[in-house]
């Protein structure tokens, strides 16, 4: 099976091909499609995605209608801010506040099976088949053995899982495009049901060139105020293998 996600500037879907043909994912009642849009309301302080931020918007209400998020992401104006009505509020604000609503999906809408025991599963493979590109890790790994990955990655285990629909590599300057505002394919081959840190970790990456006190608000504003050192380090070097 493989599933792919379309993250363009005006709509949002997410297909995938399985024994029956493609399908793509109910992401809202009756709607396999969703405007790439969030809307923060004035009074209420609350935020919208898609096409219930699209309806607040042309009802009338007061506040910030957002699209074309993708502009900010992999750049520096990540921690620029926009105003939502008598609030200027930061691009990663929002960027916490649509992954923490990818994550709110129902886990019986993904058919896939993306956990890190799978993936753990297929590391192994990549590592025993010498598929693992040693060159590509991070600094904090740089000159490290795929092996010396594996045994300290493998040290973190176990952990309590907290399994919900993730993207799967959701990195800043990967998945999405940060110029021109061109639509088009990001590989979302690791896409399914995973503990959210699978994403979080991920991002907690993207954003160290940025500080760890903005890591740490973006953490705050997704709605976790102890980030879980653990299971970061343990998907870092997850992905690692990949």
């Amino acid at each position: 099976m493989q599933i792919g996600i379309d993250f363009g500037t005006s709509n949002t879907s997410i297909g995938y091909s399985g024994p029956q043909g493609i399908r793509l994912i109910e992401l809202e009642p009756d709607a396999t499609s969703i405007p790439t849009a969030v809307f923060y309301g004035l009074a209420s302080g609350e935020y919208a995605i898609g096409a219930e931020a699209v309806a607040a918007y042309e009802t009338g209400e007061e506040g910030r209608l957002m699209r074309s998020i993708k502009s900010v992401l992999g750049s520096s104006l990540i921690d620029e801010t926009t105003d939502v009505g008598r609030r200027r509020l930061p691009f990663r604000d929002v960027i916490a506040h649509f992954l923490r609503r990818l994550h709110a999906i129902p886990m019986e809408s993904c058919p896939f099976n993306s956990d890190h025991r799978f993936r753990l599963g297929e590391a192994r493979w990549r590592l025993d088949a010498g598929l693992v590109d040693v060159d590509d890790f991070d600094e904090e790994r740089e000159g490290w053995s795929a092996e010396q990955v594996w045994d300290e990655m493998s040290a973190l285990l176990p952990f309590a899982p907290d399994p919900v629909v993730t993207h799967g590599d959701i990195s800043l300057d990967n998945i999405l495009i940060a110029d021109g505002g061109h639509v088009g394919c990001i590989d979302a081959g690791r896409a399914g049901i995973a503990d959210r840190y699978q994403d979080l970790a991920i991002v907690w990456h993207g954003l160290a060139e940025f500080g760890r006190p903005l890591q740490e608000r973006f953490f705050a504003t997704y709605g976790i105020d102890q980030p879980d050192e653990r299971k970061i380090s343990f998907h870092l070097m997850l992905d690692e293998f990949f």
